[in-house]
């Protein structure tokens, strides 16, 4: 369920609060990342969309900036359907710090990412999902088109890890 605009994959995290940890590549510099959805598709493979296909719930941490804001706990919903869409909604509580290096009151917002994906396998057994998205960011504000990858670690059936290290656990 991905973050704000800097964290949103993709976002995600990070799936999310943890795809939203994933690489992205601003829409005008995809050619390293993915050129277009019809490319991504013709390195997919069907066993590793199968497995991550699903509801997938998730809590991770965005690490603080010291005197800027605190660490932030966001909360993530993915859904990834097996027909190459996905959306994930983020909620998180942000606390930024007062120039005089307290802490203000906790404000906090939702977000969410879309697109398209897919998926195949890494040599070491990992699944790479590849994702084109775009949505609004815990700002509000309209996120870019932009294209990112997350590596994703199936522990079981029912239970995968991000590249951040962050559970994910399938709901549905």
């Amino acid at each position: 369920m991905a973050r704000n605009s800097n964290i949103a994959f993709c976002v995600a995290a990070c799936m999310f609060g943890s795809l939203a940890q994933s690489q992205t590549a601003q829409s005008g510099n995809l050619a390293a990342t993915c050129q277009n959805l019809a490319e991504m598709n013709q390195g997919a493979d069907p066993q590793a969309m199968q497995m991550i296909t699903g509801i997938w719930d998730s809590t991770g941490v965005q690490p603080g900036t010291p005197g800027i804001i605190g660490d932030t706990q966001i909360q993530a919903r993915s859904q990834i359907d097996g027909n190459g869409t996905f959306r994930v909604d983020q909620y998180g509580c942000f606390q930024p710090f007062n120039i005089d290096g307290t802490l203000m009151a906790q404000s906090c917002a939702n977000s969410f990412v879309y697109g398209e994906w897919t998926a195949h396998f890494a040599p070491d057994g990992s699944i790479v999902m590849v994702m084109l998205s775009s949505g609004s960011g815990f700002n509000g504000g309209a996120l870019p088109m932009s294209c990112g990858v997350s590596y994703l670690r199936m522990q079981d059936a029912n239970t995968m890890t991000d590249m951040a290290g962050n559970l994910l656990h399938r709901s549905g």
